[in-house]
């Protein structure tokens, strides 16, 4: 089906998402993102653990939009206690916009 091949497709992106170049990894975001919620919760734990290690405010920023694209806002929570204020910022809008994610 085609909710089977958007998770295929996220879960490949997902190694870009660990990519050393910054925009690779921001690129590999924005495409996750457009796949929608259809792909959420298949791929959000592992997305969020690979972003953990983030430190360019940039990506954060993008995950931060990504994740709330693919109806996971809830779980920006460890974006919250961010040290990068951009990643964190954006974690806060996107919590902000979701009331799934403020009700958790």
């Amino acid at each position: 089906s085609s909710d089977q091949k958007a998770v295929q497709l996220a879960e490949a992106l997902l190694v870009a998402v660990s990519d050393a170049n910054a925009a690779v990894r921001e690129e590999a975001l924005r495409t996750i993102g457009k796949l929608g919620p259809r792909i959420g919760c298949h791929i959000a734990e592992r997305l969020i653990k690979v972003l953990m290690e983030e430190s360019e405010d940039r990506v954060l920023v993008v995950a931060a939009e990504c994740l709330s694209l693919i109806d996971e806002s809830a779980r920006l929570g460890p974006f919250l206690a961010s040290d990068h204020a951009s990643g964190c910022r954006a974690a806060l809008v996107a919590v902000g916009r979701s009331p799934q994610a403020r009700l958790k």
